[in-house]
């Protein structure tokens, strides 16, 4: 009863409005998790692109490309991880 009265117009506009701010920072969020994996998704084509041209004689740049398309496609995965255990905590 007495968490009834204290809840007034103003008391439940102000949760409401809270709510919504806090939905909007979590939308944004979401929105940079997103770019984030864009670009790692990017850097990861960009990657295997350079790798795919070398000469497969050249081993030494070879390598070299491979291991950083590696790396590329580890970031890529990681941001994915990240945004979706971001997801089920919001």
């Amino acid at each position: 009863m007495l968490i009834a009265e204290q809840m007034t117009p103003a008391a439940v506009e102000l949760t409401l409005e809270i709510r919504r701010e806090i939905e909007v920072r979590y939308e944004e969020a979401d929105r940079l998790r997103c770019r984030a994996i864009e670009r790692a998704q990017i850097e990861a084509d960009l990657a295997q692109r350079r790798f795919m041209l070398v000469d497969p004689n050249n081993r030494l740049v070879a390598d070299t490309l491979e291991g950083e398309w590696n790396e590329k496609l580890r970031v890529l995965a990681k941001a994915r991880e990240d945004r979706e255990r971001a997801r089920v905590q919001d």
